[in-house]
């Protein structure tokens, strides 16, 4: 896999005395972690298809939504043939939410079905996700094992915020999953 984001365009924004190798370690440890917890990158145009529990009036895909290409529900698990929707007239896309309601002119037949499959192109979120990679690994660079340090008077140091809870919210930041 190819890194979003490269040692030269972290050292613009991070200083470190750390050479390009040892950078690009902290730089691929840092994504190989936002990918364990969110799922990789996506290429700009790329095709998804997800498959989401139904019985609800609304579906909520792991992406922002820059197009559909098809929705088709299933009433079980074992339905091999499924019904294909049409946008607008049965359901209705929250792009930014990544969201689908489920609308109908049939009282009563509002809620999705079973299982549903959605063939999607999400929204290119390469620059948001850069964003927190060099910010995740300014965190990790400027990290200490303590809260506070004070040596002889001269020197003293607090960490501005508990790393942990500042590396969770960058997470939320780019994820779309509930963390």
């Amino acid at each position: 896999m190819t890194s979003l984001a490269s040692p030269d365009e972290v050292r613009v924004l991070v200083e470190t005395g750390l050479g390009d190798t040892e950078l690009q370690e902290v730089i691929d440890r840092v994504e190989a972690e936002i990918t364990e917890e969110i799922g990789a990158p996506y290429a700009e145009g790329e095709t998804l298809t997800e498959t989401v529990e139904g019985g609800g009036k609304s579906l909520y895909l792991k992406r922002p939504i820059s197009s559909i290409s098809s929705v088709t529900e299933y009433s079980s698990l074992s339905d091999t043939t499924g019904y294909a929707l049409t946008e607008n007239d049965e359901f209705y896309v929250w792009s930014g939410q990544g969201r689908l309601e489920r609308i109908s002119t049939v009282p009563g037949a509002i809620l999705w079905s079973r299982m549903v499959e959605v063939v999607y192109v999400p929204q290119d979120q390469n620059k948001k996700r850069k964003k927190a990679i060099i910010d995740l690994v300014r965190i990790d660079l400027n990290r200490t094992a303590m809260y506070q340090e004070s040596v002889g008077g001269e020197y003293s140091f607090t960490a501005v915020s508990n790393w942990e809870k500042e590396r969770r919210r960058i997470m939320k930041r780019i994820s779309f999953i509930n963390m």
